[in-house]
C-alpha cells in the first residue's frame, strides 16, 4: 500500500475534551458516503450534534498491496470469489489479479438481456426480484386496458406488482411493487443498493485517489478522482484558515495527495474535468461530486 494511501487513513488522535465519539448512535448530515460504508469503516460522531464528522478508515492503511480484499478477508493473486459470496447479485465471479504487483479483483458481470432489448409488449410489465440481477420474467394483463391487481403509488406515480423502482430520497435504495407496500421503503419492499467498490475500485483506492458522485445525494460514484503534484487548495480558504480557530490541531482532516485538507477547505477545480467541485467535508476521504447545474449550462 503506497505511503499516500497510509497517511489517508491513519487513525487520527484528538483533543481530550471528548467531542468525538465511537459509536452505534449517528445522524447523517452529509450525503455521498457509501464510500465508507462499503470499505467498511468506523463512523465518528460528535457529541454536540449527533452528526458523523469523520471516518475511521485504519483498517485500510493495514492492508498488503500484494493482496486482494473483500468483506474483512484477504485473498491471493489466484484465488476466486464465487457468486455465493459476492453481496452484488449483478456479479457472477471474482479472481484476485496482479496489476503491477497490486492486488485488484477482476470480475464478470452479469449482462440482462433488457438492457439489449428494452422494448416489451403493450399491457406487460417487466417482473423483478430482489434476488435476481435482471428480469425474472413478464405480467401481462388478461385483456387491454383491465387494471391491475396489485399496484404501488409513490411520488404520485403508480407501479405494478413485480415493478422496480427507485425513491428519489432514497438514493440507494430499490424498490419492488409487492402487496402491502404503504410508501416506506423497507424490506421486503425496499433493499439498499450494493456499489461494490472493494471489487470494481481496489486500485484507486490503493492509490489514495477518492471517488466522484453525481450531484449531492447519489448512491455509487461514476468514478474516481486521483490526486496530481499541481493539486492546491483554493487560496482564499488557506488565508481564511490563518485567521480563525475553528479548524485546531488535532482535528480531523482530509488527505488527497500531497495536500492536507481541514473541514471546509476545497480544492482547485482542475481544468481537465469541467464542474467537479471537491472538498473536504467528512474525512479522511476528500467529498467530489460534479456540479449538475454546472453541467447542464456546459
Amino acid at each position: 500500500m503506497t505511503d499516500v494511501l497510509k497517511i489517508l487513513l491513519i487513525v487520527q488522535t484528538f483533543a481530550a475534551s471528548s467531542v468525538y465519539v465511537l459509536g452505534e448512535d449517528k445522524k447523517v448530515c452529509h450525503n455521498n458516503l457509501k464510500h465508507y460504508e462499503e470499505l467498511r469503516c468506523t463512523p465518528v460522531t460528535d457529541q454536540a450534534s449527533g452528526c458523523i464528522v469523520n471516518y475511521d478508515c485504519g483498517s485500510i492503511a493495514k492492508q498488503k498491496e500484494d493482496k486482494c480484499y473483500y468483506q474483512g478477508k484477504e485473498y491471493s493473486f489466484g484465488d476466486e470469489l464465487v457468486s455465493s459470496e459476492i453481496l452484488s447479485n449483478c456479479i457472477a465471479s471474482c479472481r484476485c489479479t496482479n496489476v503491477n504487483g497490486r492486488g485488484s479483483f477482476n470480475c464478470a458481470n452479469i449482462e440482462c438481456a433488457e438492457v439489449f432489448q428494452p422494448s416489451i409488449k403493450k399491457g406487460c410489465v417487466r417482473q423483478y426480484s430482489h434476488d435476481s440481477c435482471c428480469s425474472i420474467g413478464q405480467n401481462c394483463r388478461d385483456r387491454e386496458g383491465s387494471d391491475a391487481a396489485v399496484t404501488c403509488e409513490y411520488g404520485g406515480e403508480v407501479w405494478e406488482e413485480g415493478q422496480a423502482f427507485y425513491p428519489k430520497e432514497k438514493p440507494c435504495k430499490k424498490c419492488i411493487c409487492k402487496q402491502g407496500f404503504n410508501g416506506t421503503f423497507v424490506s421486503p419492499y425496499c433493499e439498499d443498493i450494493i456499489c461494490e467498490m472493494e471489487l470494481h475500485y481496489a486500485d484507486y483506492i490503493s492509490e489514495g485517489c477518492t471517488p466522484v458522485y453525481y450531484g449531492d445525494d447519489s448512491c455509487c460514484p461514476i468514478y474516481w478522482h486521483c490526486p496530481t503534484k499541481n493539486d492546491t487548495i483554493v487560496k482564499e480558504d488557506v488565508e481564511k484558515d490563518k485567521v480563525t480557530i475553528k479548524n485546531k490541531d488535532g482535528e480531523p482532516k482530509c488527505k488527497f495527495g500531497n495536500l492536507e485538507m481541514a473541514v471546509g477547505q476545497r480544492l482547485a477545480p482542475p481544468i481537465r474535468e469541467n464542474c467537479l467541485e471537491c472538498s473536504c467535508k467528512v474525512p479522511p476521504f476528500l467529498s467530489c461530486a460534479i456540479n449538475i447545474e454546472c453541467q447542464k449550462k456546459s
